[in-house]
């Protein structure tokens, strides 16, 4: 069994004290039912409150600041660090479940990591929330990172429920055609204009401002999706069009934007988090480059130029690749026929080059080099072929 995380991961709620409150938190919360159990019996808290069975099960798992060892004994680290559930309560399953050994894993992330009661939005034409609680976390481990790792929001993906909001009234507006029956933003606006209250109009529905919303979307607005102006005003329009259609769309046609919607915030999550894990590997890359990948040796340069250079034979041709310091003091990576490099006595400076390194992942030579190793297909050669 491995050992524990080291504390240093706690760089912010280090404390002995902080960690049996966000433990005691959790456990009241009812999520470490197997813990709280199992004290509860031995201490005849059986029908005791929540908080009470929380509050011991923490005291007994604690002995002067550290996990007890049986605790300790019943958890496997390595699952946990692996977390490859599919849900938000799997995700987080250990020999206890959860609370028992969270405080030794990135403590400092426990408020973010933890799953939540609560859906992230709630559904608005469908029956049920599409994004399960912690989905982030979720996605995020399932790519291959910590649940814990610090994923930066990426664009796509509304911050909070006003920005999903309107994001969900642009969709609806570009939809059109066919999907929603109105060919035309003129058609959209009479639809509107229509269906919204008059001035003197008694609405039980209309929070107030429908048809003052209604008046200030442009053609443009109605025609390309893009709704204008202060976050409060945008809010108030999307939710005017959100009403609007409830009443003037088919439920289907809505359910399935709504849908498409939460796939598109998924893979906007799944495709940053793909991204922070592909930068951690160019840079474990970077910092210790491996003997072999994919076929191409480590070969020992003599130059002081280079900074780590693979050979192999690359479709036919003997070929050098390398990361090396150019005239200009800034690093560089190509790839050079085998004879060429021999023949300038390994300086890269000198060879010509046979071809450049260029990547889609990350920035810099070594993101280039790494991705030119990963992309051909190539045969490794014999130490004294080279």
């Amino acid at each position: 069994m491995s050992n524990p995380p080291d504390d240093a991961l706690l760089t912010e709620l280090a404390t002995y004290q902080n960690r049996k409150l966000l433990l005691w938190q959790l456990a009241a919360d009812g999520r470490s039912f197997c813990g709280i159990q199992l004290i509860a019996r031995e201490r005849d808290l059986q029908n005791a409150p929540v908080d009470e069975q929380a509050q011991a099960f923490v005291d007994d798992m604690f002995s002067d600041g550290e996990v007890r060892p049986e605790y300790d004994e019943m958890t496997d680290w390595e699952a946990l660090e692996a977390n490859h559930g599919d849900t938000a309560d799997q995700y987080l399953y250990v020999g206890l479940r959860p609370s028992a050994i969270l405080c030794c894993l990135g403590g400092w992330r426990l408020s973010s990591m933890l799953p939540t009661a609560e859906p992230p939005f709630d559904p608005i034409f469908v029956d049920e929330p599409l994004l399960i609680p912690n989905y982030k976390e979720t996605i995020i481990s399932k790519v291959g990172l910590p649940f814990y790792a610090d994923v930066d929001r990426p664009d796509e993906a509304p911050a909070d429920e006003r920005e999903r909001t309107i994001d969900l009234a642009e969709r609806i507006l570009r939809a059109g055609g066919v999907r929603t029956g109105f060919g035309h933003h003129e058609e959209v606006r009479t639809s509107m204009e229509s269906w919204a209250p008059d001035a003197d109009e008694e609405c039980d529905a209309d929070p107030g401002y429908w048809r003052s919303s209604v008046l200030l979307m442009t053609p443009q607005e109605m025609n390309f999706g893009q709704l204008d102006g202060e976050p409060e005003q945008k809010h108030k329009k999307a939710k005017t069009v959100l009403a609007w259609a409830r009443e003037c769309i088919d439920t289907d046609v809505l359910q399935e934007i709504e849908r498409s919607q939460a796939e598109d915030i998924k893979q906007a999550w799944r495709d940053a988090a793909e991204a922070e894990l592909t930068q951690r590997e160019i840079e474990q890359f970077a910092e210790d480059p491996p003997e072999a990948l994919d076929g191409w040796q480590r070969l020992d340069a003599n130059h002081d130029a280079v900074k780590v250079a693979y050979v192999a034979d690359n479709h036919g041709t003997p070929s050098v690749v390398a990361v090396f310091e150019g005239a200009d003091s800034e690093l560089e990576a190509l790839e050079f026929t085998l004879a060429a490099w021999q023949e300038n006595d390994g300086n890269p400076r000198q060879a010509r080059p046979n071809r450049y390194c260029v990547t889609t992942d990350g920035d810099g030579a070594y993101a280039q080099l790494r991705s030119h190793l990963l992309t051909f297909e190539v045969e490794p050669m014999e130490a004294l072929e080279v």
